[in-house]
């Protein structure tokens, strides 16, 4: 069996990943303390192209479908749970 991720979606993971320890690490502590959602990291993930990833382009979504949602979810909670 091969555990490696398609390139794609290594791609995908080592965006949001930089996104996520460049924007929303130093924000965590932050982030838990007020209890609220902070509206400018919808931004961030916006522009890293990374709202609604979970229709596949092939059914005229914008994203990676669902395994790609996971990667990202995934890398923004190793940041922040509550920003995931």
């Amino acid at each position: 069996m091969d555990f490696e991720l398609p390139e794609e979606m290594a791609a995908l993971r080592e965006v949001v990943r930089c996104s996520a320890r460049d924007k929303t690490k130093p924000r965590a502590r932050e982030v838990v303390e007020s209890g609220a959602y902070p509206g400018d990291m919808f931004e961030v993930f916006a522009q890293a192209d990374l709202l609604g990833p979970r229709i596949n382009v092939e059914w005229d979504g914008s994203g990676p479908g669902v395994f790609g949602l996971t990667i990202a979810v995934e890398e923004v909670a190793k940041r922040s749970s509550a920003c995931s």
